[in-house]
């Protein structure tokens, strides 16, 4: 058994700097082929570490690591969100940084919530902004005791993976690894060559139709991020907005997303054509894994665009530490109950022109 790269996809992100997904094959805890694995994902049943043959968990444990034991001391936990947690740094000697563990739960689809993965991961860049993560290994999730099929899990990763890479999460490369003694390993090789080309292809179908993609003058003024629950706010906000403004450009998903398009390619794209990104954040607003993702795509854009990112915090009975962390890092626009569109409407424009709040 040896550690291949199959295939290397280069990828510029949208701030113009080289990303790379590579496919491999072997052992993903073999790092005689690179310097040091700085976040290696694992899957498990809630709680349960147990050491399966064949499994990463098994693996893991031939060198050394203990993820039961990592397991009882994290550095981050986030399960009853987003299904996975973090552990602490490991020794050197290891070659790998830090565990990422996702434990999807029985009654989950493992499937539906592959998201959760990069979502806490991209948290974790947030809060650890001083570290640098050179290399992320993902495996087939959830494939092996768990049951999950292995092609749909693969396709998932890699259309996860791509679509971080693109947005400039501060990973420089993302290895999707494929067990090569798996009796379905060409299949899966050949699957993944399709996935990546399906997902060059959106990304170029939309930059050809939305040729604002690659201007330097946006198409819209604001990208607004919010709850459809909350659309009653957003309505609001916008029209007293617009009453200050005239022309005013906004993207709302419901209004501009093309259907068809797939849709989270759609809205990097439209958060990047925007000339900045407003979120309303109330109470559920981190609840929704979708709203999460917005957020997380535009804080990635606003780490290379000034005064790009602006966060309303609409909260009613959650306090403003209860939020996660790359919500609190920012500075919002703390709003009134009931909320005074007029004010908010002004202090907007305000950091519109001056970039202070």
């Amino acid at each position: 058994m040896s550690f291949k790269i199959a295939h290397r996809e280069k990828i510029v992100d949208l701030a113009g700097s080289g990303r790379e997904l590579q496919i491999c094959t072997g052992d993903i805890t073999d790092i005689s082929t690179s310097e040091k694995v700085d976040l290696l994902a694992i899957s498990a049943f809630p709680d349960d570490y147990s050491l399966s043959l064949r499994t990463v968990i098994h693996c893991l444990s031939q060198i050394g690591v203990a993820v039961k034991q990592l397991a009882q001391d994290k550095a981050y936990d986030w399960r009853t969100t987003w299904q996975t947690w973090i552990s602490k740094q490991l020794p050197d000697h290891y070659g790998i940084g830090r565990l990422v563990c996702y434990e999807h739960g029985l009654k989950k689809d493992p499937l539906e919530n592959i998201a959760n993965l990069f979502r806490a991961i991209t948290e974790f860049t947030t809060e650890e902004r001083d570290t640098k993560i050179s290399l992320l290994r993902v495996p087939l999730l959830a494939a092996g005791d768990q049951g999950a099929d292995r092609t749909q899990i693969l396709e998932r990763v890699i259309q996860h993976a791509y679509l971080r890479l693109k947005a400039g999460i501060e990973i420089e490369t993302i290895q999707v690894v494929i067990y090569d003694e798996a009796p379905d390993l060409e299949s899966l090789l050949v699957q993944a060559g399709i996935c990546i080309h399906k997902c060059s292809e959106e990304w170029l179908s939309l930059v050809v139709e939305c040729p604002g993609a690659v201007n330097l003058e946006p198409d819209f003024d604001y990208f607004v991020s919010y709850r459809r629950r909350d659309s009653s706010f957003r309505e609001g906000l916008c029209k007293s907005m617009a009453e200050r403004s005239a022309n005013l450009r906004f993207f709302i998903d419901e209004k501009s997303l093309v259907p068809g398009t797939y849709w989270r390619p759609s809205l990097l794209i439209a958060m990047h054509r925007s000339r900045q990104a407003i979120c309303i954040v109330t109470d559920t607003y981190p609840s929704s894994p979708e709203c999460m993702d917005e957020f997380h795509l535009a804080g990635i854009l606003g780490r290379s665009r000034q005064n790009y990112f602006l966060p309303l915090l609409a909260l009613d009975q959650t306090k403003i530490e209860e939020l996660p962390f790359s919500i609190t890092q920012i500075n919002g626009i703390p709003v009134e109950k009931p909320p005074n569109f007029e004010k908010i409407s002004e202090q907007i424009l305000m950091f519109s022109r001056t970039g202070k709040v």
